[in-house]
């Protein structure tokens, strides 16, 4: 799926976006500290992706997380406030989310 590719291309080309934000998927419980743990299980001392992580091909949340993260840095949002928006739409519907460190901390 179209989603599915945009949202791995994403994550290797921009982990200082999805580090930022967390997945309320559950898979914190994987060790996932952020969304960028839902796609990449690795990376060289470069930045480099290095191993994939297949968790983000099936999962609704964690491609919408990486989907409206996207969508925020395309049209210019700093990351506080896309992270804000994520937040707002997923907190109320799950009970946890990864254990991401707020923006600037």
């Amino acid at each position: 799926m179209p989603i599915v590719e945009a949202a791995y291309r994403f994550a290797a080309l921009h982990p200082e976006v999805l580090t930022k934000m967390p997945c309320f998927c559950g898979c914190e419980h994987r060790s996932h500290r952020h969304n960028d743990d839902c796609f990449v299980s690795a990376r060289d001392e470069r930045g480099r992706v290095t191993a994939w992580e297949p968790h983000g091909i099936a999962c609704g949340i964690c491609l919408d997380v990486a989907r409206e993260a996207m969508q925020g840095f395309e049209q210019g949002m700093p990351l506080s406030a896309i992270r804000a928006g994520i937040e707002a739409k997923h907190r109320p519907r799950f009970p946890t989310m990864t254990p991401t460190p707020p923006i600037g901390k």
